[in-house]
């Protein structure tokens, strides 16, 4: 393998185009190639970033040495895609959540070991949660008694095949479970299907941790506007992340009043992408393995009242 990566990119819709971007502007690695069943869009990327289009990812992978591949392609489709780039050789970061159904993450996680396999809880590396979770290793809260989460947004029209579970759901579960710094030991999920009949719409999750620890993650489609707000109650403080900021400010008995946390401006999908380049090069475990990504999958997989 070459200092620089040479990557690929399947899938140039919502989240693919952004990878695209991003790889483009990593110093570390070159993109040779782009991907999309949309031969237009292909040839329009590739002609912005001067590298290959093509239509066909199997294609793509008989015809680049390529060291790894950005995966955003519809969830349906993540198993079948990062199978292939596995028995390719080449390392995947795929878009969460992980696969569509649990069995499918499973045969990717099985396939994996010799390659780096990521997946894309982009909310990991938002620099408001990084702050955040400093201040939760570091003891500054004390013991965390109880995460909440809100994930609000107005009905995304593009997203067809999964629910609000696997599109926003994931994104919290996983940011909870991180935050923590353990898995769930129990949960209970509530849904509404209000547009669309038998998808969820709208959920809350009660989740259940060791030692007398909770959290509540609220996902929906029925808001008006965007809202993403995550909160942490520990023994000795409280922080008010508001993720879309990004901002922090922690509150404690000598500041009731609150102090903003700093916050150190990043794009989370850069340092995503620079972490996940670096995992490759080093062989090293991704901060967002598959085997954390099946958990996720597998809590919002259970039967839901």
């Amino acid at each position: 393998m070459t200092q620089v990566l040479r990557v690929g990119v399947i899938g140039l819709g919502n989240m693919g185009r952004h990878h695209a971007k991003h790889w483009h502007q990593y110093s570390g690695a070159q993109l040779v190639a782009v991907c999309d069943s949309d031969s237009d869009r292909s040839q329009a990327y590739a002609d912005q970033y001067a590298c290959q289009a093509y239509t066909d990812f199997s294609a793509m992978l008989a015809a680049e040495a390529l060291d790894a591949v950005s995966i955003a392609v519809s969830t349906a489709a993540h198993a079948s895609v990062a199978l292939a780039c596995i028995a390719a050789g080449v390392s995947v970061l795929i878009e969460k959540p992980i696969a569509k159904t649990v069995a499918d993450a499973e045969q990717i996680y099985a396939a994996g070991d010799a390659v780096t396999v990521m997946i894309g809880h982009i909310e990991r590396f938002n620099p408001a949660i990084v702050a955040a979770k400093q201040l939760v290793d570091a003891g500054t809260l004390g013991a965390i008694i109880s995460i909440n989460t809100q994930r609000l947004s107005p009905l995304p029209p593009q997203i067809t095949d999964s629910d609000v579970l696997l599109d926003l759901g994931v994104h919290d579960v996983d940011l909870v479970t991180y935050l923590m710094g353990s898995s769930p030991v129990g949960s209970t999920i509530y849904t509404h299907d209000f547009h669309r009949p038998g998808q969820a719409c709208h959920a809350n999750i009660a989740l259940e941790y060791t030692n007398n620890q909770s959290a509540l993650v609220q996902v929906s489609w029925a808001h008006p506007f965007r809202q993403r707000t995550v909160s942490i109650t520990g023994t000795q403080g409280y922080v008010s992340v508001d993720l879309s900021g990004p901002t922090v400010m922690h509150y404690s008995e000598q500041h009731p009043d609150g102090v903003p946390v700093s916050v150190t401006p990043t794009d989370a999908l850069g340092a995503q992408i620079a972490h996940f380049a670096n995992c490759v090069h080093t062989q090293q475990a991704p901060l967002v393995t598959a085997e954390s990504a099946i958990q996720t999958l597998t809590l919002l997989s259970h039967e839901h009242n």
